[in-house]
């Protein structure tokens, strides 16, 4: 556990699926716990460790707030509720993926504002990486619970964005909406804590630029299939699922940007330049 600034706390949790882990972050106000995001189920216990090591105890937890509904970031949702008593916050889309349509379930809209004692959050919606994505702003300080809308351990900070939850034209739209912001740093859910955020947010616009600057350099040579242009992309090296399907989403953008058309050619998807 790692103290960021007075009150606020990073938990890093590591788990076998996932390289880089997960980050959960206690919020610590007048002896209340608010807790954003709880990792996976079986790593719920370094959470109550660290809760432990605070001197407190589950039932501090006032508030859970989920930044999105993957696995590595509600799995441990409903263990920590269970010792806490504490209701779930969520974004609306988010909640339907986890059926949490129950009456103790908070949900969540873009600029909403909770209240966590002396700090405010307001949330930020900022779909993308999936629909009902969220990001926290606390204006004061100028933090920025980003969830895995930014996320730090990579170069440029990217994360998937693809089929069959994401899109890039509403990351990107996303990204520029959280540039807009007064920040001084970004509480990531994965990596470090990033304490350039202009440099990092500007880096990420530069990557899908150029990104799909590739994609239509490789397109001006001749028509191909998402797969092909991913396999030229990464230099033959066996490319998984999620690769491809990055591809294909800032395919989709090109196309909704007028630069990219596609046909059929024996039920195969087929990507040309825009005549």
């Amino acid at each position: 556990m790692i103290q960021i600034v007075e009150g606020i706390y990073q938990i890093k949790l590591h788990h076998p699926s996932m390289s880089m882990g997960v980050n959960s972050y206690l919020i610590v106000e007048e002896g209340a716990i608010y807790l954003i995001d709880t990792g996976y189920e079986k790593t719920a216990d370094v959470i109550l460790d660290s809760i432990y090591h605070l001197g407190m105890k589950p039932d501090n937890i006032k508030l859970i707030i989920n930044t999105h509904s993957h696995i590595d970031h509600s799995g441990g949702n409903d263990l920590l509720k269970k010792l806490s008593g504490a209701s779930i916050a969520i974004h609306k889309l988010e909640a339907e993926k986890l059926q949490l349509d129950t009456p103790s379930t908070v949900i969540l809209q873009d600029n909403d504002v909770l209240n966590l004692g002396r700090r405010k959050l307001r949330v930020i919606h900022t779909p993308g990486h999936c629909i009902g994505q969220i990001c926290l702003y606390e204006q004061n300080n100028g933090l920025l619970f980003s969830g895995d809308h930014i996320i730090g351990g990579t170069s440029t900070g990217t994360v998937y964005v693809g089929p069959p939850e994401g899109s890039v034209i509403d990351y990107i739209e996303s990204l520029k909406k959280v540039q807009a912001l007064y920040l001084t740093m970004i509480l990531p859910g994965h990596g470090n804590v990033i304490s350039d955020p202009t440099l990092k947010i500007e880096q990420i616009l530069e990557h899908h630029a150029n990104r799909e600057r590739q994609i239509l350099d490789i397109l001006a040579k001749g028509e191909k299939t998402a797969d092909d242009i991913a396999e030229i992309i990464y230099n033959g090296i066996a490319v998984g699922r999620l690769a491809k399907g990055a591809v294909l989403g800032r395919i989709e953008k090109l196309i909704h940007d007028g630069l990219v058309e596609e046909t059929f050619r024996e039920d195969k998807r087929v990507f040309t330049i825009k005549s």
